[in-house]
């Protein structure tokens, strides 16, 4: 991300736009102090959370033209944002898989939507995109003759920091991945 961060704002520097240029550098000097601050605590706000995934998802847009709109969402049940904690840097690695293997390769209308939700006192993150798919993704990295791991490396992490706060707070299975019927939408 932070490699194709800075592609980014080198492009719009040589293109001419340097508002965008500006823009852009700024959003990310934000995330990164963000990203900073939080990676060394264990556990963040949900209001935290969601301020991360608004410049990252910000960030994208600009990065891919705006070729994509996004939604996130917190329901009323949540309303008390600051005192809701989970691991830090749990969510952003799934939206970015949502955007780089499903939204990107569509044509047409694209769309993500991230909604925190409580359930039988749990929290639950639900990511949903209208991109290609998980089997049309990995189609098409194959004909492309591109390894994509079965777990991406920001999944990966994700997991064993779930697992190392597997206490009574998180399950060891705390992630589902599946692709939305039928087949191909999302």
């Amino acid at each position: 991300f932070v490699f194709n961060a800075l592609n980014s704002i080198q492009y719009f520097t040589y293109s001419g736009n340097v508002d965008k240029a500006n823009e852009y550098l700024s959003d990310f000097a934000k995330l990164m102090r963000l990203v900073l601050q939080q990676s060394k605590d264990g556990f963040i706000s949900l209001e935290s959370e969601v301020e991360l995934l608004e410049l990252y998802l910000k960030i994208e847009a600009l990065r891919f033209a705006s070729e994509f709109t996004y939604l996130i969402s917190i329901d009323d049940e949540l309303a008390d944002a600051e005192h809701i904690y989970l691991p830090s840097m749990v969510i952003q690695p799934f939206v970015e898989n949502a955007i780089k293997h499903g939204l990107i390769p569509k044509k047409g209308e694209k769309k993500l939507d991230v909604k925190f939700y409580s359930h039988n006192g749990n929290l639950y993150c639900d990511i949903r995109d209208n991109g290609i798919g998980i089997t049309a993704s990995k189609k098409m990295a194959d004909e492309q003759r591109i390894r994509i791991p079965q777990t991406s490396m920001g999944m990966d992490l994700v997991r064993k920091r779930l697992n190392m706060h597997a206490s009574g707070y998180f399950h060891k299975d705390a992630i589902e991945i599946k692709e939305i019927e039928p087949t191909g939408s999302g």
